[in-house]
């Protein structure tokens, strides 16, 4: 192993420990998550087509105080979509 190959590990390495930025579920949501091919709306996910979404997601958020969620809503209404971001 060169040294140039065992600074690139020690980089790597480093960026591995430094922690993640703190994001809301929501924050989150809109940055990494892609909607599938067979999804209605495929490709990035964008919280505006479903709003109510929103604060749902801020709520289960880690830094949220909310220690229980209720959500009530009709069947095939952005549920499932939540439980994955």
């Amino acid at each position: 192993m060169t040294a140039d190959g065992f600074e690139c590990v020690l980089q790597a390495a480093i960026r591995g420990l430094r922690l993640d930025p703190e994001l809301r579920v929501d924050e989150w949501s809109e940055e990494f998550m892609v909607l599938p091919k067979s999804a209605a709306c495929p490709g990035p996910y964008h919280i505006d087509r479903t709003p109510p979404a929103r604060r749902i997601l801020q709520c289960l958020s880690p830094r949220h105080p909310a220690k229980r969620l209720v959500i009530r809503g009709a069947s095939q209404m952005l549920k499932t979509q939540i439980g994955i971001n």
